[in-house]
């Protein structure tokens, strides 16, 4: 090997990341965990009216700040604690799961973990972000299925100003790419989970991650 590629190669992270990931928005969720009654729960979020995807069921989270967190563990402790009036001590993390990559530009890193009961119990939610919170019996969704809806994604190469005037943002034709690139193209349909659950409508990336959850621990 010569020196020119072991140079290139030495830059190389040891562990693979996600490429383009400095493209996207980085937050972290917790699926937090709670022992009630000798039985686990899931705890949920209802997002506050006003903030980004406010009125739906979420998972405790939030954005990547790197001013203040080291990793994506501590992100998703920090906003649990924010969002629920809870300690450090409250929130033991059990494992990572898997990055959820989201087309529109969110990856969403995952993370298991637990609450105790007894800081369940104190749970000071901040009304800013969360409306209320509820928890959902972890048998339940290993006994039911989800409902499966679908949703098409497609690129293109301009975008429409508020007057409907169409800019183009990928010059296809002068770059001299095939046609097609020209117009929108793709045309990929992507599942949408949704779980109903005592009048609430569980879906989107909660639903997706819930989910994949589910379908891999059963």
């Amino acid at each position: 090997m010569k020196k020119e590629l072991k140079q290139l190669l030495v830059k190389i992270p040891n562990k693979p990341g996600f490429l383009g990931s400095r493209n996207y928005f980085l937050s972290v969720v917790l699926i937090p965990f709670v022992l009630i009654e000798n039985e686990y729960h899931i705890l949920f979020e209802k997002r506050a009216n006003g903030i980004r995807q406010g009125g739906e069921i979420s998972f405790p989270g939030g954005g990547f700040d790197d001013e203040h967190d080291r990793n994506f563990q501590q992100t998703a402790i920090r906003e649990t604690c924010e969002e629920l009036g809870l300690e450090l001590k409250d929130i033991a993390i059990h494992k990572q799961f898997d990055t959820v990559v989201v087309p529109h530009g969110n990856m969403i890193y995952t993370y298991l973990g637990e609450i105790s009961f007894d800081a369940f119990e104190r749970i000071e939610i901040n009304h800013k972000e969360v409306e209320y919170v509820f928890t959902v019996p972890l048998k339940h969704f290993q006994n039911n299925k989800p409902e499966i809806y679908h949703s098409r994604s497609q690129m293109f190469p301009f975008k429409t100003d508020e007057n409907g005037n169409e800019k183009i943002i990928f010059p296809a034709i002068e770059l001299g790419v095939p046609p097609k690139y020209s117009k929108p193209w793709g045309n990929k349909i992507y599942p949408i989970y949704v779980y109903r659950v005592n009048g609430e409508v569980i879906w989107g990336i909660t639903g997706q991650i819930l989910f994949e959850l589910i379908n891999v621990t059963n």
